[in-house]
């Protein structure tokens, strides 16, 4: 996923398009920079750098004067959130993996309605959400997918080569994901005689 967003929606359209020749499943991928502003984490190491800074001042055994230390020190902390909340590396060492999970687990389902996902005639839309801060894939399907398809094995799916099989780190692992994903629709619900293109196969990206 370091390659750059025109490369990454091109493979991404081709792999939709070959999914849904074998499924009556409509598959909708979105891309998103991160689930949730994770602010609060960013302000509080923002914080925490203002204080290690003030003891710093405070045992230093370099005499200095304190004069500026009231506008020194929010300022510094000021500037060290706003660049951790920029610096996703930083932000997932500090969100704890099951925040993470359940930020992108959350954002999926907001999405799915967001971007109409449930609109399909037979009800057969599911949802590809790719969370890159959190390197996190989450699968949302509608109703007419769910009675056909045993959750376990969509979860089963791996993204990448992680522990965890929602973990994606490159665009590799998440055009395998999407192969397996396609491997279980064709099976499970397979493509009918009147197959529409009813959403776009084009991924959709979000910050």
């Amino acid at each position: 996923m370091n390659r750059t967003d025109h490369h990454f929606a091109r493979a991404v359209e081709a792999a939709v398009e070959r999914i849904e020749r074998g499924t009556d499943a409509e598959v909708v991928v979105v891309a998103a920079g991160r689930s949730g502003s994770y602010a609060d984490l960013a302000w509080a190491g923002g914080a925490a750098f203002a204080w290690l800074l003030l003891a710093l001042a405070l045992w230093s055994p370099v005499p200095f004067t304190g004069a500026w230390l009231p506008v020194e020190l929010p300022v510094a902390g000021f500037l060290a959130g706003w660049l951790i909340h920029r610096s996703p590396p930083v932000l997932r060492l500090l969100a704890p993996s099951t925040r993470r999970r359940r930020q992108v687990e959350a954002e999926a389902h907001r999405v799915f309605h967001e971007e109409a996902v449930h609109g399909t005639k037979r009800r057969t839309g599911v949802l590809v959400f790719l969370s890159r801060l959190e390197r996190r894939v989450r699968v949302v399907a509608d109703a007419g997918v769910e009675a056909r398809v045993p959750a376990g094995e969509i979860h089963a799916i791996r993204w990448g080569d992680g522990a965890d099989p929602a973990t994606c780190t490159d665009t590799a692992g998440f055009l395998a994901g999407l192969d397996a994903l396609g491997a279980v629709l064709a099976r499970r619900v397979p493509a009918l005689d009147d197959n529409p293109d009813e959403i776009a196969n084009a991924p959709r990206f979000r910050p």
